[in-house]
């Protein structure tokens, strides 16, 4: 009677874990389905694993071609936070393909209008949206490591055959045969058979071991796209077709894959004990292993080319959130090549980073010259006008009331660096970057080039830097290419207005605090503040009223320090 009573407690204890279990999974399903639903408004709350990222952006940067957005132009534009301000994915291939497209400007119409359409739906059909990201959340990520970086460790993997452990399998069933005519023969036989197998088993088992976490994610991405393309998504059916072709061909690989990829004994399951027993003994998991590496060796475009489309309808998920956490935003308007030429109009356009954006806007169809002091807000719209125009070629959405523009290929020059490793200076680092920007211009048959310069040659002198700043500022203008560059010489403001219009920031002393207004004025700048901020953080008298005079001197002889100083 004691026995039953025990048994009985331990059968209910068993009902009660079983459905506790499925009771918290249940609560934490609704509180993820409703932190998904409240998603739309608020910016993306994730942290990054550096290492991963890293290899991301020197992938990207590596297969980029004349048309992508090279090295420079990324950190220049601080173009990973912008990734992070857009990237709303679950899944590592959501996550890769945003940074990849981020990466990559689209100069075809008809692409971009896809992309536009599936992200329209997506802003509008919010109970879809929440059902494809469950979907997405269980296909989850991939560790510090990209899923490209696994396919291509597999892809140098020798591919192995089983004809070994076939073989040893065929005389462990020979032994057992054995044993009803010679029994300690077959004992003896089987028993040596299994020690080999048991001690060749582990040398096996660690080569193969560290992909297995890419079988076990590819196993999860095939069967999560399974249920993704069961759902009635209209915009992207194109995609969903594809999808489902490309499923078909990887069903040998998901049959008996748990054989391979299942839990280690760690997991604490009495039943994986057992399994794991039985691997060691027949190497099941292993002849497994090796039939999916050959599968994804015959089939890894196939793959990638599923992640890809993956990670694609999941990239335009992000572009909808996006939009709706936003002020307000615009779906560009790119110009037909019979009315285009250098052209860019963009409205009360501000920049995704900022916490409170002062908007500004310009029409323009030649060379925009900024001046204006420190702080005053060109660097900032120099980087605004070129987030937004990537962002428009590659996600279709500008933080602006209106963009009309061509197609252009983005250039940079703004955040610049010594070269320590490399040996060069911040000079030479300098006139690199200038110098691509002019052989980009040389090849630009396709589509213009969209240069930003800021503070061009500011590591040489004064004289050399202007006469060389106004050749290489014309020659960039002259060519199939729109330039924006700001500086502190007022001289290009007269060297260059044949080529570039002027415009301006200014701001205002008020007491000992100086106001910034970040609104752009047509014109050259007209205020100088240097010296007066000498004063405002405590220079002695001496010194600030000496520096005045001395430039009021300076600009009376037209420019000379001769007899000044």
């Amino acid at each position: 009677m004691e026995y039953y009573l025990l048994f009985g407690l331990m059968g209910a204890g068993l009902i009660f874990w079983f459905l506790n279990g499925m009771r918290l999974e249940r609560i934490s399903r609704q509180k993820f389905e409703k932190k998904l639903r409240e998603l739309p408004g608020k910016a993306p709350d994730k942290s990054y694993d550096e290492e991963h990222f890293l290899f991301q952006r020197t992938k990207e940067h590596d297969r980029s071609d004349e048309f992508g957005l090279d090295r420079i132009t990324w950190n220049d534009l601080s173009m990973d936070e912008i990734f992070k301000r857009l990237d709303y994915s679950y899944s590592a291939a959501g996550e890769e393909m945003l940074y990849r497209i981020l990466h990559k400007p689209s100069f075809d119409r008809e692409e971009l209008k896809h992309r536009n359409e599936i992200v329209r739906y997506f802003e509008e059909h919010d109970e879809e949206r929440v059902k494809l990201q469950l979907y997405y959340a269980r296909i989850g990520r991939t560790g510090k490591y990209s899923i490209y970086e696994y396919l291509d460790y597999l892809q140098n993997l020798e591919v192995k055959g089983n004809a070994k452990d076939l073989a040893v399998l065929f005389l462990m069933i020979v032994s057992v045969g054995v044993m009803f005519v010679k029994p300690g023969y077959g004992i003896f036989m089987l028993g040596a058979l299994v020690i080999y197998n048991f001690l060749s088993y582990f040398k096996a088992k660690g080569e193969i071991q560290p992909y297995i976490t890419t079988f076990r994610y590819i196993l999860r991405m095939l069967q999560q796209t399974e249920e993704l393309v069961k759902q009635k998504v209209p915009a992207v059916s194109r995609e969903w077709e594809r999808l489902e072709k490309l499923c078909t061909e990887f069903s040998s690989f998901r049959r008996g894959a748990d054989i391979a990829v299942g839990n280690s004994i760690t997991s604490g399951d009495p039943m994986e004990l057992v399994r794991d027993y039985m691997r060691m003994m027949f190497h099941f998991d292993l002849m497994k292993f090796r039939s999916m590496h050959k599968t994804v060796s015959e089939h890894c475009t196939e793959l990638k080319e599923m992640f890809d489309t993956v990670g694609y309808v999941e990239a335009m998920i992000c572009v909808a959130l996006f939009r709706r956490s936003v002020g307000y935003y615009c779906e560009p308007v790119f110009l037909e090549k019979s009315e285009a030429g250098s052209v860019l109009n963009v409205q009360k356009v501000y920049h995704p980073l900022l916490k409170d954006p002062v908007p500004n806007s310009i029409c323009c169809e030649r060379g925009v010259l900024l001046t204006g002091s420190n702080a005053s807000g060109k660097s900032t719209f120099l980087k605004t006008i070129a987030v937004n125009a990537i962002l428009a070629q590659t996600v279709c959405t500008c933080l602006a009331e209106s963009y009309r523009a061509d197609f252009f290929r983005v250039y940079s020059s703004m955040s610049l660096r010594d070269d320590i490793m490399g040996g060069d200076s911040y000079f030479i680092v300098e006139i690199k970057a200038v110098k691509r920007i002019l052989d980009a211009c040389e090849i630009s048959e396709k589509a213009p080039v969209l240069a930003f310069v800021d503070e061009v040659l500011r590591g040489t002198n004064t004289v050399e830097r202007i006469a060389a700043s106004t050749e290489i500022l014309n020659a960039i203008e002259s060519k199939n290419a729109l330039c924006f560059a700001a500086t502190h010489d007022l001289e290009l403001t007269t060297l260059l207005e044949d080529t570039f219009d002027n415009y301006h920031f200014e701001e205002k002393l008020q007491g000992d605090d100086v106001v910034f207004a970040y609104k752009l004025l047509d014109g050259r700048a007209v205020t100088r503040n240097a010296v007066e901020l000498l004063r405002v953080l405590g220079f002695p008298d001496e010194i600030v009223q000496k520096a005045g005079e001395n430039a009021e001197k300076y600009l009376k002889r037209e420019n000379t320090w001769a007899g000044i100083l």
